[in-house]
């Protein structure tokens, strides 16, 4: 077994709209626990002495909030990088994503998720700030996008996560 870390650049898909047509699975997740694992780098299987190339992630069990798309079977975890040239996000317990994804075995990052956001961006109606306002307007057209092709707005970003700051 190899223990490397992969670098890759972020290269995202240029909108929204063109993850909602390439993904199979678009969920809106809470995320119920976070642990550390080692995986194999593309299947996302646990790492053995015989595994190629292992890489380390961050792997949560979650609960489906709401199912925007989806074609197959749901992936009983979500694994993500660190963030450090794998284009992962942070993974925190309790916090929302939303989630665009080909397969139950596609790792989730900056290009393909939205997060971490606290539960006032979605449930309390005294949150009037303008990102709570854009998330909203970000899970609305996700459910339109469910029952009718729309165009779907850039997905909110926290400070801190990918906004450059």
């Amino acid at each position: 077994m190899t223990m490397l870390s992969v670098a890759s650049a972020c290269s995202c898909l240029p909108d929204n709209t063109a993850r909602w047509n390439k993904s199979n699975i678009v969920l809106l997740v809470q995320i119920s626990d976070v642990s550390f694992s080692d995986e194999d780098y593309m299947t996302r299987a646990t790492c053995t002495k015989d595994t190629d190339l292992c890489v380390q992630r961050q792997v949560a069990h979650y609960k489906t909030v709401e199912t925007f798309k989806r074609s197959g079977a749901l992936p009983t975890t979500i694994a993500s990088g660190y963030g450090s040239g794998d284009c992962g996000i942070p993974l925190i317990a309790g916090a929302y994503y939303v989630v665009f994804l080909k397969d139950k075995h596609e790792r989730i990052g900056f290009c393909n998720a939205a997060g971490p956001y606290l539960k006032d961006a979605f449930n309390d109606k005294t949150y009037q700030t303008v990102f709570a306002r854009d998330v909203a307007a970000f899970i609305a057209a996700l459910r339109l996008a469910s029952k009718k092709p729309t165009k779907i707005p850039d997905m909110p970003r926290p400070i801190g996560i990918g906004s450059g700051i």
